[in-house]
């Protein structure tokens, strides 16, 4: 597993030419599948060690779960849509969700169970993510894990909290050094002992005048308890730095203490419609390279997309290449895959087959068909999926399907259909299964959404059903709050900067504080959306009675464009 760290950082560049984007993918592609696999283990492993010291948490359940549970296809921005807010230069920005449970024994009061709270730059940019939590016996609010985010979207962060802190789950971080023209990539963990360690590290030096770039590896040693070197790769180019003309891979040998090759790539381009490349495994015994492996792809010249792609091993005892396996993409005239096909040489038959048919170039697809080939049972269904599309390119009806071993063809197993308003927003979706025994479509479960005006907020309504009362159950509530960015003011009325509000928890009176240059009006809503009270602020200081306002959690929002302030009434 550390030695296929390296790999990540290659794998993940943007290559502009097609030599190398085409040559990461085909060489690297099946360690990176490793390699990432790998990764969720250890991450896995890691978040063990936190859950293991939570066991008061409710159920155990993320909110990332809690919504891998009941999203099937979350609803467009409709606040970007709706005739009152039309206004193009409109962004609004998902503040926060909470999420509600009912008719169960633990909480048969409906009261929040989860919320996610979200946090954005100056730049209207997502910057992090908090989930919280209610411990059963309690109403009170305990932070449960934290992700940060880059300007791009990537995390580059992950907290759990216990006893009152927040620890690493992992942290990226790079820095530069223009005097070495040295990139270094480090990620942080939190050890046994709750201390943060830097777990591995790889730094990327750039030199222009050799043509190349080396990547080294580094990973904690749990033993010594500090960095050893890991791995090391090193990529040559063509004059132009846009082609590579050789890659180098060594290992660090401990008993030398010195990197020892491990094996090298070479790639021949000078085909602009062909790329070809050899693997060489490094004898150590005899100091010489050793054929292995060979791939020859070729690219259509005018669109520039991978046309086949062959793979060869080979043979020491006939001192020849032995075709291993090929590959075969067609596509449709708005450039999507349409079909790949991969064949084995070994069988002289094709192994697998996947179908795409695309309706248009937004890649909704209509129909999706991966199959393969068994030597003994011949072909053999793997995933199917069929989706039909309204003329407002949204998703009426999804099918899936499972490939049945005894009648040897596709069977029906979920269904997913769509109703929506006449904004062309999801108005309801129905989840079925299909019942074997009877031969029909059987309801599992259904969400309302319900849109509001007011509070710039919706709520999905989670309903299952129940067979003995052949009726629908509510079970779960889902409240989305929204803010938005327009302009200098309303950016930071939604950082909060110019509306203050205390005491907080507050039980009789509050001072909303109007650092604005205009007066404001106020707006107070419940938790579950609705709008309780308005109020207008003027410039300054206001004072607002609360003491009508039941003992609970408020939201105020300022315009109806700011982010919302939780107060807490007593």
């Amino acid at each position: 597993m550390k030695k296929l760290l390296i790999i990540i950082p290659f794998l993940f560049k943007s290559y502009n030419c097609r030599t190398k984007s085409y040559v990461m993918k085909t060489i690297f592609y099946s360690l990176t599948v490793f390699t990432c696999l790998l990764l969720v283990v250890h991450t896995t492993l890691a978040q063990t060690t936190f859950l293991s010291i939570q066991q008061n948490h409710f159920e155990q359940n993320s909110y990332d779960d809690i919504k891998k549970q009941f999203y099937f296809s979350m609803p467009y921005n409709y606040l970007q849509s709706t005739s009152k807010l039309s206004d193009s230069t409109n962004k609004y920005k998902l503040d926060s969700v909470y999420y509600c449970t009912f008719n169960t024994v633990s909480r048969p009061d409906s009261f929040p169970r989860m919320k996610e709270i979200n946090n954005y730059n100056s730049n209207g940019n997502l910057a992090s993510t908090t989930i919280y939590y209610i411990p059963l016996g309690t109403r009170k609010w305990v932070p449960q894990t934290k992700r940060c985010f880059n300007d791009d979207g990537s995390e580059f962060a992950r907290y759990s909290w216990n006893n009152e802190k927040w620890y690493i789950l992992f942290k990226h971080t790079r820095s530069y050094n223009p005097q070495t023209n040295e990139t270094t990539y480090e990620t942080y963990e939190t050890d046994e002992n709750f201390d943060s360690i830097c777990a591995y590290k790889y730094v990327r030096k750039i030199n222009s005048a050799l043509q190349n770039e080396i990547y080294t590896a580094y990973y904690y040693d749990r033993d010594t308890k500090k960095l050893e070197f890991n791995y090391k790769a090193e990529f040559f180019y063509n004059i132009d730095f846009t082609q590579f003309t050789n890659i180098y891979y060594y290992n660090w040998n401990t008993k030398l203490n010195t990197w020892v090759y491990d094996y090298k790539v070479d790639y021949d381009t000078t085909n602009n419609d062909l790329i070809s490349s050899v693997r060489f495994i490094y004898d150590t015994k005899n100091g010489v390279w050793n054929k292995n492996s060979r791939e020859i792809i070729k690219l259509d010249s005018a669109s520039n997309r991978e046309i086949t792609s062959e793979s060869f091993i080979f043979d020491t005892i006939t001192n020849n290449w032995i075709t291993d396996q090929s590959s075969a993409f067609f596509y449709d005239k708005f450039g999507k895959d349409s079909i790949q096909c991969y064949k084995s040489y070994s069988s002289g038959e094709l192994q697998r087959i996947t179908n795409f048919l695309y309706i248009n170039t937004e890649n909704h697809c209509i129909k999706y068909e991966y199959t393969r080939w068994d030597t003994i049972n011949g072909w053999y269904g793997i995933q199917k999926y069929d989706s039909l599309f309204n003329n407002a390119e949204k998703d009426t009806c999804v099918i899936k399907y499972s490939w049945d071993t005894i009648t040897n063809n596709w069977a029906f197993t979920h269904k997913k259909y769509s109703e929506y308003n006449d904004d062309n927003l999801p108005a309801t979706f129905y989840f079925q299964e299909w019942d074997n025994n009877s031969g029909i479509w059987a309801d599992v479960e259904k969400r309302n959404y319900e849109y509001s005006d007011v509070s710039s907020s919706y709520t999905e309504v989670i309903f299952k059903w129940d067979t003995i009362s052949a009726n629908w159950l509510l079970t779960d509530k889902l409240f989305y709050y929204y803010s938005s960015f327009t302009n200098s003011i309303e950016t930071q009325l939604y950082n909060n900067q110019l509306i203050k509000v205390y005491p907080n928890p507050a039980t009789t009176n509050v001072t909303i504080v109007n650092n604005a240059p205009t007066p404001l009006t106020a707006n107070i809503y419940d938790i579950y959306g609705q709008l309780v009270s308005t109020t207008p602020i003027a410039i300054g200081k206001n004072s607002l009675n609360v003491s009508n306002l039941s003992k609970g959690i408020y939201f105020i929002s300022a315009n109806g464009l700011g982010k919302t302030i939780k107060l807490y009434k007593q």
